[in-house]
């Protein structure tokens, strides 16, 4: 519905303005290092929250859905696919539209190959997380449990996506949900093509004494530290 595509573009719109101001053109200190992770994370975990949309769409469909299957009227692969590439034209748009506000001004590395590359990791990310929501309105039978299990899951996806806590730190219980956390995939392939460099150096003299005790510590002191 054209309605629904502009709420969620408007969304878009004004998150990629925030986190344009939040994050102008961030260094490679250990500070901007930092603030470019929490970034990638708000930034992925953004394009499968303002996927709601896709909850209501579905539980409308849903009787019809099922008489014209029992009919034959099509199969529910047809059904599945159809709704998958009219999907596309909306998503490279919404994609296009975050891509294209915070990638320069935030400082992200790889000119055109990168933003390429946050482009269709963006886009894929809305594929999936319009695929999830769409899978659990086919589970659940209203509205307002849609939106609770979706909101649920999409928080435990975060959690164990490894911008919290590291997957080494996970307990071994909670170890397959790391795997299946659809954020994980896009937050470790940003990350890897921004930091994946040998040639960048992301900590340089005084720097290293960012967040330690020793940070507070006077210039001084922190030059004959390194001298020792």
């Amino acid at each position: 519905m054209p309605e629904l595509f502009g709420i969620r573009l408007g969304a878009i719109l004004v998150t990629g303005f925030i986190l344009t101001t939040m994050f102008w053109h961030l260094d490679n200190s250990p500070k901007g290092v930092q603030e470019q992770n929490g970034f990638f994370a708000f930034a992925m975990s953004t394009t499968f929250y303002t996927c709601f949309e896709a909850i209501p769409v579905f539980l409308q469909e849903r009787y019809i859905f099922m008489r014209e299957t029992a009919y034959n009227a099509y199969c529910r692969s047809s059904y599945v696919l159809t709704h998958s590439i009219i999907s596309i034209p909306s998503l490279i748009v919404l994609s296009i539209s975050f891509v294209a506000i915070p990638f320069w001004t935030v400082g992200l590395t790889g000119d055109l190959h990168g933003f390429l590359f946050f482009f269709f990791t963006i886009l894929a990310s809305f594929w999936a997380g319009r695929s999830f929501v769409t899978f659990i309105s086919g589970v659940v039978s209203h509205i307002m449990l849609g939106f609770t299990v979706v909101v649920a899951i999409l928080a435990y996806f975060l959690l164990f996506s490894g911008f919290f806590i590291s997957r080494n730190q996970i307990r071994l219980y909670w170890i397959w949900f790391h795997y299946i956390s659809l954020v994980r995939y896009p937050y470790e392939a940003v990350l890897q093509k921004e930091f994946d460099n040998p040639t960048k150096c992301f900590v340089k003299g005084v720097q290293m004494f960012d967040n330690t005790p020793f940070g507070t510590a006077p210039l001084a002191v922190k030059l004959k530290l390194l001298q020792i």
